[in-house]
């Protein structure tokens, strides 16, 4: 029979034929794509096959096996060699009382010299022992014998199948889905033959009605539900395509049949509609992945979501061309504009955070509520405590205090998605720019808070952040043992506020130019030292950043930072009403398009240089 993977009007895996990677053979990338497109909590599987590759089958069993959802396995008719590993998978695998399992040894077609046998024996017990290993975790049988039925080739029964673990559930017998060509098995039963070929001249006209079904289902766009539901109460082929009529005919005096695809209004509301919608816009250009409630939609068009979410709010889309309903749901109060606000803010919210900015991880984030100065006063340590003799007077104790100040600044762009746009169901453009906006703001705040830095900014004190009086300036050299313990030994004797008391201030971070990363990742890299003298003081204690942007200014310079939960030296802001990147839309009236806006209110300033070492570099 010709391999049939796909879902079921059921929402069933059906795994129907030889599992291979050639022409009509269940390949494991088609299994598993369309594994990712069952909507459903939990995965049914139906299976029917003699087998295949042995590395096609296991990938498919062990994205079976460790799917987070319950799996249910159904063996139709027959699972004989890797089909039975793959049944295997199953939370609870079913079995009706004539279907078979049949279990053997792997095995090659191979040629080759002496050596290629030899080799191809050891890969060969290597997949047995896999296979032992699989079958034992689902039956909990012991090795010799499982490693008995396998040299054997054995054929198993559906009660003997329950009564050796193989299986969890009997069920009354049923028709075997298709005829599959054993030929290439051997020590087939008798039964299992007849079996299958009365199988393909009993079924012939259920298969029939089943693909004529689906065949309808999927050209008509009707919902899944009604398909299933024709097909498992067994309605005959003839009420079948009359019930289908009348629902189009209903349909059809809605407004919604001859204009795309039927979106059903069951499935959530509106909002869970416009967050799958937004999902899936997402997803086809390659950002992120829809979720299994949002990948029922994978198939609309932007005029499609257009013309469903028309219709959610009450607007006509009868006899309305894709140009008009585009038009119409740009500028209507239908929920259209907004879905391609969430779509450009979801993108570029993931850009934003995915970006590279090594500075704002060395950076204290903070919320402002306006855009006056912020300022951050930074307390000195609490005087230490002295000694109270019995009786004696406490005495008062003081504490000094610095600040920094700086302000928010705003940054932002506009960016349009026109009306051809949707008509053409082109929104790779839209996407891709709300992506390089996403970037663009994570890169405006690197070089902020880089600039900080790399220009040596004054503070309060009227001295540079990096300066000798500071003891934050290291000896110039190229980053080594000795230049870094210099830098941790300066680090970890700076004082506080008052002058005296030590704040051990412990480097975490090791940021260096990209012309420098080698020589630092090897100078923080493991050894397995033999001697003492051997040992990586630094091995695993610092998390090294690499910016590209500091070659422009230096390729030798390099930096340390404390942790900025403990010691902060950076700091930035967003503005609390937004938090971050924001978007805002706007009809076009007079450009048919819709702007969206991107806005990001930002500020960085210094708090304080005992949280940073510079070295200037050989």
């Amino acid at each position: 029979m010709k391999a049939l993977n796909r879902i079921s009007p059921s929402n069933e895996l059906l795994l129907y034929g030889e599992i291979g990677a050639w022409a009509d053979s269940l390949d494991a990338d088609s299994v598993l794509s369309q594994l990712e497109a069952l909507d459903s909590d939990e995965i049914t599987v139906r299976i029917h096959s003699s087998g295949g590759l042995v590395m096609e089958g296991l990938a498919i069993y062990n994205r079976l096996k460790n799917s987070p959802k319950r799996v249910t396995v159904y063996i139709d008719g027959l699972a004989a060699s890797i089909a039975s590993v793959i049944a295997m998978a199953g939370d609870h695998v079913v079995m009706p009382e004539n279907s078979w399992l049949m279990v053997h040894k792997p095995h090659l077609q191979t040629a080759g010299t002496a050596n290629d046998l030899r080799k191809n024996a050891d890969v060969l017990d290597s997949f047995e022992q896999t296979l032992i290993q699989i079958y034992k975790v689902k039956t909990g049988l012991p090795e010799e014998i499982i490693k008995e039925m396998l040299e054997k080739e054995t054929w198993i029964s559906a009660k003997d199948a329950l009564e050796k673990g193989f299986v969890d559930e009997i069920q009354q017998p049923i028709k075997a889905a298709a005829h599959i060509d054993l030929s290439a098995l051997k020590s087939v039963p008798k039964e299992v033959s007849q079996m299958t070929d009365a199988a393909l001249a009993e079924n012939k006209a259920e298969l029939e009605r089943v693909n004529a079904i689906q065949s309808l289902a999927l050209k008509h766009k009707i919902p899944a539900s009604m398909a299933t539901n024709l097909i498992d109460q067994a309605v005959p082929l003839s009420e079948a395509k009359s019930q289908i009529l009348e629902y189009l005919a209903e349909q059809d005096a809605k407004g919604m049949v001859g204009r795309g695809a039927v979106v059903e209004q069951n499935d959530g509301g509106p909002d869970a509609r416009l967050e799958a919608f937004s999902e899936v816009m997402a997803a086809r250009n390659g950002i992120g992945r829809a979720s299994d409630f949002a990948s029922q939609y994978m198939h609309l068009s932007a005029v499609d979501m257009a013309r469903a979410m028309l219709e959610a709010k009450g607007i006509s889309t009868r006899s309305m061309a894709p140009s008009a309903i585009a038009a119409k749901a740009m500028h209507s109060t239908s929920d259209f504009p907004v879905l391609l606000q969430q779509t450009g803010d979801r993108v570029m919210r993931m850009a934003y955070e995915t970006a590279s900015a090594p500075f704002r991880a060395v950076a204290r984030k903070r919320l402002a509520k306006d855009f006056r100065p912020l300022t951050s006063v930074q307390l000195s340590e609490a005087p230490s405590l002295d000694l109270v003799k019995e009786g004696g007077e406490y005495k008062y104790g003081s504490m000094t205090e610095s600040q920094e100040s700086y302000s928010l600044q705003t940054f932002g762009k506009i960016f349009q998605i026109t009306r051809q746009a949707v008509v053409n169901d082109d929104l790779g453009a839209f996407v891709e720019t709300a992506s390089r906006f996403g970037q663009a703001a994570a890169e405006r705040e690197n070089a902020e808070l880089s600039k900080l830095v790399t220009s040596n900014v004054k503070l309060s004190d009227n001295k540079a952040l990096f300066h000798a009086d500071h003891s934050n300036l290291g000896s110039a050299g190229v980053i080594s043992t000795t230049t870094l313990t210099e830098a941790r030994k300066m680090m970890r004797k700076q004082k506080g506020l008052d002058g005296k008391t030590p704040i051990d201030a412990r480097p975490k971070y090791l940021i260096v130019p990209a012309a420098m990363e080698t020589t630092a990742e090897q100078l923080l890299a493991a050894i397995y030292s033999t001697t003492v003298a051997e040992v990586n003081p630094f091995s695993g204690m610092l998390e090294l950043l690499v910016d590209p942007r500091l070659d422009a200014i230096s390729e030798t310079a390099w930096y340390l930072f404390a942790d900025p939960a403990v010691l902060p030296c950076l700091e930035y802001a967003h503005l609390e009403a937004e938090q971050g990147l924001f978007t805002e839309i706007q009809n076009g009236f007079d450009t048919d398009s819709v702007s969206i806006k991107a806005r990001l209110d930002f500020g960085a300033g210094v708090l304080d240089f005992r949280g940073a070492f510079k070295n200037a570099g050989a």
